[in-house]
């Protein structure tokens, strides 16, 4: 109520229109003590239609019209009332009609059909009946005003959300061609050195190409976690819980920092709890993000011949025969972290001191992406440090046990021998990224075929009559998706396995919705196109 009376200016303008100078000043003086929730009248007057008609022109803040019928002419009154209605179309403004000729009183279905307030005869004008026919269009008019605010901050706020939406689409979109754009490239350098790993190389050209491998890595997990934070922060980020084996996800980890750890001599232990389970559902890719951030930040700030230690084991009074409290506990014997800072050490862009980052580099988002991913997880993450005597980050997250174990392990020596001589086409429009999953399939002893598109891939398929299908999800002429939608149109069974740069949700439910059976996330790793042989042999 106080906010629309706000609405409201200190004085109500109004509109006296009558032809009788004497009517128009005993009005004035009736009205002139008269308030309105504290608020005085501010009083115009015209003495006839025209010159009423000018005034409503000039200003469109009229509140009430105190309107005489009979002026110029016998319906001078309703000449008013029509501009204001038919020509202002101005539905706010309120109308009082009075009148000294009550033969001339307008029929009920004109005063029903202008939405006029009141009609008064003057000869009943007294004082009181006055103030109450004023008290009651103002009522009239603030209710108005209200109605109408309120529309408009539904309005604004419709508009506002349309316009955040909006926004929110463009930068999700934006994030999804940044992450393609980027990762294409690095697939193609990550790729590289792996095919070139197996070549004959001279022990300082291997030492090299390490180098560059890691590297690789490293930029890929920075443009990981500056694209996943932005996706945090649009609220587009969303857990992916599939089954894994524990083992297998802590391998590939240890494998990428095998060669950091060496060439800083750094002892590192691992240890896992025998309660923790083989198999696991969550999602694997956050969870191994997760591990990585927090071993990376370790190595990072534990001088040469330190200590790291990763510690799995499982909170039992808060698990239960499905949900499992996991604990991810990295320790080092690095620099350390001052106590005051500790409390910011987890926002992003944040790092423990400013001169930290130009002695040892970084970014300041991967602790912040721990703290997403673990609350992600149902969980929360701590640290205890001080400096100079290294630091311990504890992780608390919710998983779930895998049932059926068996059936997840596909390094079984069946599905090994099942993979060699598959036939696997491959659509895929980066020249460099077709090039090196063709020559890491080759490695598994599989008959590879490659085409650039979509349309080049329907051309053939019957041909080929592949065993597995890895489509590339944009490519020029026919990207993956209409291509999927073709094949499973034509009936095809065989199972279709997404390549992208960037699995944003709403592509990982289009892959699903479309028919596709799996997601390879590039870049593409000979373990990844290994699983993903296997379980295409289980299909």
């Amino acid at each position: 109520m106080d906010d629309v009376v706000n609405l409201l200016p200190d004085r109500i303008p109004v509109l006296v229109v009558d032809d009788d100078e004497t009517v128009i000043q005993v009005t004035r003086l009736v009205l002139s003590r008269y308030r309105f929730e504290d608020k005085a009248l501010d009083l115009i007057c015209a003495c006839s239609a025209q010159e009423a008609i000018k005034i409503l022109s000039q200003r469109g803040d009229i509140a009430i019209v105190l309107l005489d019928v009979v002026m110029e002419s016998d319906d001078s009154g309703f000449e008013v009332v029509s501009f204001i209605r038919n020509n202002q179309h101005n539905y706010t403004t309120r109308i009082l009609l009075r009148t000294g000729q009550p033969g001339l009183a307008p029929e009920r279905q004109v005063i029903n059909e202008y939405d006029i307030n009141d009609y008064i005869a003057k000869t009943e004008a007294t004082t009181d009946r006055l103030n109450l026919s004023i008290t009651n269009a103002l009522r009239s008019y603030r209710d108005i005003l209200r109605a109408e605010h309120l529309a408009r901050r539904v309005v604004t706020a419709e508009l506002k959300q349309q316009q955040a939406l909006k926004a929110s689409k463009a930068k999700s979109a934006f994030l999804a061609h940044m992450s393609h754009e980027i990762r294409t490239p690095l697939n193609g350098i990550i790729g590289m050195t792996d095919v070139l790993a197996d070549t004959d190389l001279t022990a300082d050209q291997q030492a090299f190409l390490e180098d560059i491998h890691n590297s690789g890595r490293a930029l890929l997990g920075i443009v990981n976690d500056v694209l996943d934070l932005s996706k945090i922060e649009a609220g587009k980020l969303e857990l992916d819980p599939r089954p894994f084996r524990l083992m297998d996800m802590l391998a590939e980890v240890n494998s990428m920092f095998h060669a950091s750890m060496l060439s800083k001599s750094i002892n590192f232990y691992q240890e896992i709890s025998p309660v923790v389970p083989e198999y696991l559902i969550a999602d694997r890719i956050r969870l191994q993000q997760l591990v990585m951030n927090l071993l990376g930040n370790a190595l990072k700030f534990t001088p040469e011949g330190g200590d790291i230690r990763l510690l799995l084991s499982v909170d039992e009074e808060r698990s239960d025969k499905q949900d499992l409290s996991l604990i991810l506990t990295i320790s080092d014997s690095g620099i350390g972290i001052d106590e005051s800072r500790l409390g910011q050490i987890f926002d992003a862009y944040q790092q423990a001191e400013t001169r930290t980052s130009r002695i040892y580099g970084g970014t300041g988002l991967g602790l912040s992406l721990c703290r997403q991913i673990v609350q992600l997880m149902s969980g929360d993450i701590f640290v205890t440090s001080s400096l100079g005597k290294g630091s311990v980050f504890i992780a608390n997250i919710v998983v779930k046990r895998a049932q059926g174990e068996k059936e997840l392990d596909y390094e079984s020596s069946t599905s090994r021998l099942a993979i060699e001589g598959m036939k696997v086409l491959v659509a895929e429009d980066n020249p460099i990224n077709r090039r090196v999953i063709e020559m890491l399939l080759k490695k598994l002893s599989v008959e590879v075929s490659v085409v650039d598109d979509g349309l080049q891939l329907l051309n053939c398929i019957d041909e080929i009559n592949p065993d597995l299908i890895l489509m590339d999800c944009h490519m020029p002429v026919l990207d993956g998706f209409a291509a999927t939608k073709e094949l499973r149109k034509r009936g095809m069974k065989k199972p279709i396995y997404a390549l992208t740069a960037g699995v944003s949700n709403e592509e990982r439910a289009e892959c699903k919705n479309i028919g596709m059976n799996d997601i390879l996330t590039k870049p593409v790793t000979l373990q990844s196109l290994k699983l993903a042989l296997q379980k295409a042999t289980e299909a």
